[in-house]
């Protein structure tokens, strides 16, 4: 095995780890802010990101409707809260509840809002999680809705990656550090406890205990109405789960197969989707069970809806009567609603969009929707049974969509099976090979790449006459878990071999060719990016590499990591290590070979995936000589910034990185 020569860059904020990574970020910057259209970009970007014509996407409790809100006035934002009449007339009145720029300024923190849960159906209390910087560690504290103010003797909790779901207002459940072997070896905690109010935690009785070597467990919370059950997800890994409901003081296992997602309670049935075969039942079918069937441990489920092969359940948001369900076809959204008797009616509002449930209502069975396309800026739909889609809000274009055409294509990747890719380009685009192209992918985790509002890509790298792609290769869920699954562990390689057949299609088309063509990708997407450099760096003049994983020997090793095994195999296995050494980019990046001059971005804050890894390729690609740009955000968590003067500099970075690389000259 080769020695690793770059051990050192895993201490995360070393002092002789950060001096590195101020020099390489200085170097970077000097030469990245130099791109004539780097301004431009950024400045173009940070005016839509501040821009207050954006949709207040939020929740409804008690005929109030409540939003988190970001703006050029409120960096870190706002959560506050108006009458839903208001919001539906398009005339709120914002009653702010917590302003986290002024709680910053008041600790001397940087606090980034990490969730909130409202206790219901009281709604008078909320366990707040605010992270340093953006990272998935944070503290908890608790906040009365009454008062506007955080509660000094309520439920809070120190900074770790804390798991809490309300009980009931005396009660919550915790799963966090509580020292020596109460976390897995993700870092992800392996004890959960009942906590009553003003008593100890640590004295508290404990619920379950999970052997380290699995992957953590999860709170959660399910309510409908008046019904709710307070639960734990203990991820034996990142596919197989085992539910538990607490009844009482104990917590009680639903007897489910371990390969299945918890989608929600309805008319006191619990919603299930399959990963895999059970009973009568097929993957991927959404199932129904009565929660007195369940632990009473006699479990009766029907079928809800089957999708076909070329369908994804991505969702399912219950209302009072109507279940109402997010599909993907073919990469296209539609919207059903199902009522009791699980009969569906579609509830598309336009086709073409892609769908998103925000909030569903409780009281009517009215539905807020999000849709958007990548050329159509977002609109917020109310929908209900039987009656006429109503916008209540719909964003003016950020860009000049007039001259823009989406298309979608199929290639037939290594082994004969077709993959889909969308392209947004110039109506008028000359099939010549000259036109500047970013192809983005991810490809895994059964996450789907559906179409979305291309607002800073527009304003950017389509203005200047730039072609954009996304593949939809598999191990992503564009078309269930049978997608997905095509490319777990030892055959991994069919998504990067999805991914290069989608760039060479691009060539094939003559719409770019090699010095044309980038590609970007983030987390699971910049492992994807890592093998684009190492194993097909002819393909692309420019590689995005974010966030990445790339070091797959020891990336079990790093911070969250040790979860993601049932994705990638184990590299402690010999059998395991024989594929995951075959495109592992940390161990295949030679000195003998050309490369593109990548971009590599990272996080210091990042928690989840390890700043090390592109650390190392990087330090690596130095020691062979090979040319790269690196940028390490000192804060701003697994997303990469902590606020939007951030995020515009960072993406401003990104796109004029493209066009230096790849625009004509």
């Amino acid at each position: 095995m080769e020695q690793d020569n770059y051990l050192w860059l895993e201490e995360v904020e070393s002092q002789l780890a950060l001096d590195w990574v101020k020099e390489q970020n200085q170097r970077s910057q000097a030469e990245l802010e130099q791109i004539p259209v780097f301004k431009p970009f950024q400045n173009a970007i940070l005016s839509s990101l501040e821009n207050n014509q954006k949709i207040p996407y939020g929740t409804r409790r008690d005929g109030n409707y409540f939003n988190f809100w970001q703006d050029k006035d409120h960096i870190k934002g706002v959560w506050r809260k108006a009458a839903f009449s208001d919001f539906v007339a398009g005339k709120p009145k914002w009653e702010t509840l917590l302003d986290l720029d002024a709680l910053n300024k008041h600790e001397q923190a940087n606090w980034v809002l990490g969730g909130i849960d409202v206790l219901a159906p009281e709604h008078n209390k909320a366990l707040v999680k605010l992270s340093p910087g953006g990272s998935d560690a944070g503290i908890i504290r608790e906040f009365n809705l009454e008062t506007n103010r955080f509660e000094k003797d309520g439920f809070n909790l120190p900074e770790a990656k804390n798991m809490v779901a309300w009980v009931n207002e005396q009660q919550i459940i915790v799963a966090t550090d509580f020292g020596p072997s109460s976390l897995t070896d993700s870092g992800y905690p392996a004890q959960v406890k009942l906590w009553s109010r003003q008593k100890d935690l640590n004295n508290s009785q404990s619920l379950l205990t999970i052997p380290t070597s699995e992957m953590g467990l999860f709170t959660f919370r399910l309510e409908q109405g008046e019904q709710s059950y307070t639960g734990v997800t203990r991820c034996v890994d990142f596919f197989h789960h085992r539910t538990y409901i607490l009844i009482g003081q104990q917590l009680i296992e639903l007897p489910l197969p371990e390969q299945h997602d918890i989608q929600g309670l309805f008319n006191d049935h619990l919603l299930v989707s399959l990963k895999t075969d059970w009973l009568e039942f097929k993957q991927a079918d959404l199932v129904a069970l009565p929660m007195a069937s369940l632990l009473s441990k006699q479990p009766e489920p029907t079928l809800v809806y089957r999708p076909s092969g070329k369908a994804a359940i991505q969702r399912i948001t219950p209302a009072k009567n109507v279940l109402y369900l997010e599909l993907l076809e073919n990469v296209s959204s539609r919207l059903l609603g199902l009522d009791k008797s699980w009969h569906a009616t579609d509830l598309t509002p336009q086709a073409n969009l892609s769908l998103s449930v925000i909030d569903a209502s409780e009281e009517d069975d009215s539905v807020l929707v999000k849709a958007e396309g990548f050329l159509l800026p977002e609109s917020l739909f109310l929908l209900a049974p039987n009656q006429q889609p109503k916008i209540l809000y719909q964003l003016a274009p950020q860009f000049d969509q007039s001259n823009l055409q989406v298309q979608q294509h199929w290639v037939n990747s290594k082994d004969g099976t077709q993959v889909p890719y969308f392209l947004i380009a110039q109506k008028d685009l000359l099939l010549d090979s000259n036109t500047p192209t970013i192809l983005y992918g991810y490809g895994g985790f059964e996450i789907a790449l559906k179409p979305s509002y291309l607002a800073h890509a527009g304003k950017t790298w389509l203005a200047q006459g730039g072609a954009y792609a996304i593949a939809n290769i598999r191990g992503g869920g564009e078309f269930g878990p049978a997608w997905h699954q095509a490319a777990l562990t030892h055959h991994r390689q069919r998504a990067y071999d999805d991914f290069f057949a989608v760039a060479e299609d691009l060539i094939n088309r003559k719409v770019t060719q090699p010095k044309h063509l980038g590609a970007m990708g983030g987390s699971n997407g910049g492992l994807l990016m890592g093998v684009c450099l190492t194993q097909r760096p002819e393909l692309f003049n420019a590689i995005n590499i974010l966030v990445p994983l790339l070091d797959m020997k020891r990336f079990h090793l790093l911070l969250a990591g040790a979860s993601w095994m049932a994705e990638y195999g184990n590299p402690d296995i010999a059998e395991d290590w024989a594929v995951i050494k075959t495109y592992s980019p940390y161990q295949n990046l030679v000195e003998n070979r050309n490369y593109p001059k990548v971009l590599l971005r990272t996080s210091t804050k990042d928690d989840r995936v390890h700043p090390a890894h592109a650390r190392k390729l990087a330090a690596k690609m130095a020691e062979f000589g090979h040319p790269f740009f690196y940028y390490e955000n000192i804060e701003g968590g697994h997303a990469g910034a902590a606020d939007l003067k951030q995020s515009a500099y960072t993406k401003a970075m990104d796109f004029a990185y493209f066009w230096h690389r790849l625009g004509h000259k």
